[in-house]
């Protein structure tokens, strides 16, 4: 009875842990919804069912697309029970000798301790995943049967939970569709820097800026190289390869390795890959600091007060750069070099903090 007792609390937390994996890989959250709308560019795209986290949108330009962070807590959480049931559930209930009452205790105390935390971990990471999915698919009905501004609120809810590229192009839709266009471009263009590739989010901002008169920021070549991989991707990019490079100079002299051509190879490889990374980096700093006019007709002011004297008003959408604040106030240069004084809430960062 004892040595079933052990079998049972050695294995039931590791069929937590791998049942939540699988859920984690071919979950509801992994298939895409199918519906109509009007779509910003008026285009029919064909729909399909992906288990690769997109899906098309038919008419909308829209991708059902979801790449949620609760999904990697999960997955965190799950591997961290699993690494628990190896390391800390196996060796209390493993043990052969009998030490005394008192040590078995012990080892059963600390194994329910193990139990309950495996199990918080799993509980929490499929929670926070299923907030994020819950959010998403509310906002998917509310746009499905047209209530835009009910559907921007849920995908703006899902975003600050945990901001993707799909949650922001469908945000971008419900905002487009309610008539605000300024939150539209900003929802497209936040999207475009998580995922570059998505030629949906690309139709949709030319559309917007056609329909609207605006112009598309002004990049010099450095900030278009770091368009050809997503934000986050530069810097984990440059750290491997430097590290890379690093460990083929250090470590055949610290293990005494025999040099070979394909060491020195390897480190060449790595520094000149860490300093292609550079520029690109430069452009994502620097690209930090556009952003979009959320409001129509913003006022430009001169100075950064109230009472300040209006030199222009700019249209929703316009793309601007940041170059100075104060207080509630911005300093911003658009495209047509006309530079002046926002107050904050009329500016929105596409890099927000």
């Amino acid at each position: 009875m004892k040595s079933i007792l052990r079998l049972m609390a050695r294995n039931i937390p590791c069929s937590i842990s791998t049942w939540s994996l699988a859920t984690n890989l071919v979950g509801p959250d992994r298939w895409a919804g199918r519906s109509g709308g009007g779509a910003p560019g008026g285009r029919a795209l064909p729909s399909r069912r992906v288990g690769t986290r997109e899906a098309s949108q038919s008419k909308m330009g829209a991708h059902w697309d979801h790449e949620p962070s609760g999904a990697n807590a999960n997955t965190l959480a799950s591997w961290s029970a699993a690494v628990l049931c190896r390391f800390w559930i196996r060796r209390p209930f493993g043990k052969r000798q009998r030490t005394g009452a008192v040590q078995n205790l012990a080892a059963s105390t600390r194994g329910s301790w193990a139990v309950f935390t495996i199990c918080l971990l799993c509980l929490s990471g499929a929670a926070f995943a299923a907030g994020f999915s819950e959010l998403f698919q509310q906002g998917v009905q509310a746009y499905v049967a047209g209530g835009y501004e009910q559907a921007a609120g849920f995908f703006r809810e899902a975003v600050v939970l945990s901001p993707s590229s799909g949650a922001l192009h469908n945000l971008g839709n419900a905002e487009w569709q309610a008539g605000r266009v300024g939150e539209a471009v900003l929802a497209w263009e936040r999207a475009q820097l998580l995922n570059p590739y998505s030629a949906n989010t690309r139709a949709n901002l030319r559309f917007a800026r056609k329909v609207a008169q605006l112009e598309g920021p002004n990049l010099v070549w450095y900030e278009i190289c770091s368009t050809w991989l997503p934000v986050n991707a530069w810097p984990w990019l440059a750290g491997a390869s430097l590290w890379l490079a690093i460990a083929m100079v250090m470590l055949p002299g610290i293990f005494r390795w025999r040099k070979a051509d394909w060491h020195q190879a390897l480190a060449a490889g790595g520094f000149a890959v860490f300093l292609l990374t550079i520029p690109a980096l430069i452009g994502v700093q620097t690209r930090s600091q556009i952003g979009v006019i959320r409001a129509k007709d913003t006022p430009l002011r001169l100075t950064p007060t109230r009472e300040a004297q209006t030199m222009a008003r700019l249209p929703a959408g316009e793309m601007a750069r940041l170059e100075r604040e104060r207080g509630d106030y911005v300093y911003v240069r658009t495209g047509n070099d006309a530079a002046g004084w926002l107050h904050r809430e009329q500016f929105g960062r596409v890099a927000s903090r």
